[in-house]
């Protein structure tokens, strides 16, 4: 697994919550995960990984057309390419533009005279 991880450039957490279905019921379960989550946040918010990541972008290999940006350029990290063709097919196959009204409680979509239409195939 650790070469699968270095190919990947995955940050590996040193914590773990492990929990079987008896460990559910047991008041520790829940000191547990709050130590977990408080480790995580630690490591999230230290910013380790954006350091590595500014200091070593230039000397990985892009070599299948990344779209992911180093972590000096944030400004294409904070918009998202709606007109793709997977949003499109996130949207049912159509644009947002020209997507139907809205949905109706589940059941489908609601016409001009308000009666439910069943969703297209």
């Amino acid at each position: 697994m650790r070469p699968l991880f270095a190919y990947l450039h995955t940050l590996v957490t040193p914590t773990a919550l492990f929990a079987a279905p008896e460990d559910l019921a047991d008041p520790a379960l829940s000191t547990r995960i709050s130590r977990t989550a408080t480790e995580l946040a630690a490591l999230v918010a230290n910013g380790a990984s954006d350091a590595i990541r500014a200091d070593t972008w230039h000397s990985h290999r892009h070599e299948f057309a990344t779209t992911a940006a180093p972590a000096a350029d944030k400004s294409t990290l904070d918009t998202i390419d709606l007109d793709t063709d997977l949003m499109q097919l996130a949207a049912g196959g159509r644009t947002p533009q020209s997507a139907p009204g809205p949905r109706h409680a589940g059941r489908g979509r609601t016409g001009a005279d308000g009666v439910a239409a069943p969703l297209p195939r």
